[in-house]
């Protein structure tokens, strides 16, 4: 595969300004291949908090782990390489999972406040069901299916 940098070729090889420069390249490449997946699959520099385990279009949620999230308000933030969540508690063993993505700029979901959404970024804010509440926002959060397992003590959201 051709690179732009390396038009200084000459018919006779590569230059050693080319040849250093595609080294550089490959180490990079190599580097960041090495370190870019975590044991969950997940993309570079993504932490999931503890209990939390997430595989494609799933997420499970352990409650034994988790067990601030068992108390009806509470909710969890999960940051993730493919989706980002936050999973609310409704209570009666009913939980909510919305993107943790805001619609206006996409950033991060700040948490929730007085039963509102926020995101700190430009001040939108949304309800516990994703609707906008106030701008700049104008599109409600993406909701997903979580389903509590009450045997396994596990939320699983899925898409």
């Amino acid at each position: 595969m051709p690179l732009e940098f390396l038009r200084d070729v000459h018919a006779d090889g590569v230059t050693r300004r080319g040849f250093l420069g595609a080294a550089a390249l490959a180490a990079c490449s190599s580097a960041l291949a090495a370190c870019g997946m975590d044991s969950g699959g997940m993309g570079i520099g993504v932490n999931l908090p503890a209990g939390v385990t997430a595989n494609g279009a799933t997420t499970q949620i352990s409650l034994a782990t988790q067990a601030g999230l068992a108390t009806t308000g509470a909710w969890l933030i999960i940051p993730n390489a493919n989706r980002s969540l936050i999973v609310i508690n409704l209570g009666g063993n009913s939980y909510r999972a919305l993107s943790a993505v805001c619609t206006h700029q996409g950033c991060l979901i700040a948490g929730i406040a007085n039963t509102t959404i926020e995101c700190n970024c430009h001040g939108s804010r949304f309800t516990t069901a994703g609707a906008v509440v106030n701008g700049p926002a104008s599109s409600p959060l993406a909701q997903f299916a979580a389903v509590h397992d009450a045997v396994a003590n596990t939320v699983t959201v899925s898409a």
